[in-house]
């Protein structure tokens, strides 16, 4: 996105607040320390970033960077009255901590946006997944594993006055709408689903992480509440949240179902027929325990709740498969 040059400084200047170059001892890494947010080049992809999100929270996002290089506004969150990208580092921080505790919500909501823009775009990989400075800094090798070979499933893409005939279209490939198609399709039906977002296949994950949140969320991975407070990572692709969650499954507890069906009125959500249905999801997506391996850390936190006293489980996982070679990452 094309900023002014007011706009880009007070950017530069907000995301070397987030991320500045700090001190460091003789026995700390001074790649890792001394790397800043401008050294990364964060800035520049946030800026590119912006262009993925709604319209409404980019414009608010631009009168913010407006605001912080107006001096008038600065002299009302602080004892300066400067441009926010002239402020010393310390000021600056003064000023974002007084912003993030504002009486006015869209200015803590400003807040909010800025971090998660600036803090994705630092920390998530940068370049590729096997030569990124940070992950280098903190010695970190990943597990680069070999791309699936899986059949790229075919797409169209209708022009603006395509006209197709179909017994019955399904908006959205997700979790929902998936199962909605399928059902359809078995009894006989034509069957159109229409998907927003993106069309990516299995061999189309590099593993590289900014790419990923960009293409695979909603407003590229920055979608939340009305506040910004809360995050939402909504799935945006062939197969929605299904292609981007974590493979755990959870069967719909029986006290959610009879909240359900007594706040609905719909008895339905207690029947037998709502169980047969979850369990011809489960066999679908053959969910189970079967893979999912206990690691050392929640080895760890089997263990404190064996010593607390609580109860745990083993998660099921829609995993059918696995390469022992390639465990780990998941």
């Amino acid at each position: 996105m094309n900023l002014t040059t007011r706009e880009t400084e007070a950017l530069d200047a907000l995301c070397d607040t987030f991320v500045p170059s700090l001190a460091f001892e003789k026995d700390e890494d001074p790649a890792l320390f001394s790397m800043s947010a401008r050294d990364l080049g964060v800035a520049a992809q946030v800026a590119e970033a912006l262009e993925r999100i709604e319209p409404a929270k980019r414009d608010s996002f631009r009168l913010f960077l407006k605001l912080l290089e107006n001096p008038l506004f600065i002299a009302t969150v602080s004892a300066n009255a400067k441009r926010f990208s002239r402020l010393s580092q310390a000021a600056r921080e003064r000023v974002l901590q007084r912003l993030s505790r504002s009486a006015v919500p869209q200015l803590r909501a400003a807040f909010q946006g800025a971090r998660s823009l600036v803090m994705l775009h630092t920390y998530a990989s940068n370049g590729t997944p096997e030569s990124d400075a940070l992950l280098s800094a903190i010695g970190y090798e990943p597990q680069i594993n070999q791309k699936a070979s899986a059949p790229r499933i075919p797409l169209s893409k209708p022009g603006p006055e395509t006209e197709i005939e179909c017994d019955v279209c399904v908006v959205g490939s997700g979790a929902a709408g998936s199962v909605v198609a399928a059902e359809f399709a078995a009894n006989g039906q034509n069957v159109i689903v229409v998907e927003a977002g993106s069309g990516l296949s299995d061999g189309d994950f590099d593993q590289h992480e900014l790419i990923g949140m960009h293409r695979l969320f909603r407003e590229a991975g920055f979608s939340g509440t009305r506040d910004l407070s809360v995050s939402i990572l909504a799935g945006t692709g062939l197969g929605g949240g299904t292609t981007v969650n974590w493979q755990s499954c959870f069967r719909t507890p029986d006290h959610v179902r009879e909240e359900w069906a007594e706040l609905s009125g719909c008895s339905f959500f207690t029947a037998d027929s709502f169980s047969e249905s979850l369990d011809g999801v489960w066999r679908r997506i053959a969910a189970s325990t079967d893979e999912s391996e206990v690691n050392e850390n929640n080895s760890a936190i089997c263990r404190g709740a064996k010593s607390l006293g609580y109860r745990w489980d083993t998660i099921a996982r829609n995993s059918l498969g696995c390469d022992p070679e390639q465990c780990g990452n998941c």
